[in-house]
């Protein structure tokens, strides 16, 4: 029966891992960050679901904005005949 010697390979190894106060922060900072994208995204979801600023047009040759549920807008209307 043969013998095979492997070759031990020694990878230096010296990671400190980083405070606890740092990990948290990074953690809360990642956490805040998703939550800011997510409310942008609900944001415009919302704004598109209730029509903001599409124009309406009305069998008598009237037309008006839609108005905006959060986005400061002024609705428009007037004649398309």
């Amino acid at each position: 029966m043969t013998h095979i010697n492997r070759t031990k390979i020694i990878i230096p190894f010296n990671y400190e891992r980083p405070p606890l106060r740092v990990r948290v922060a990074k953690a809360l900072g990642y956490i805040s960050i998703g939550i800011i994208a997510y409310a942008v995204i609900l944001l415009a979801a919302f704004e598109f679901m209730v029509g903001c600023g599409t124009t309406t047009y009305n069998a008598d040759g009237t037309y008006y904005t839609n108005e905006c549920l959060f986005i400061p807008y002024e609705p428009v209307e007037g004649r398309w005949k």
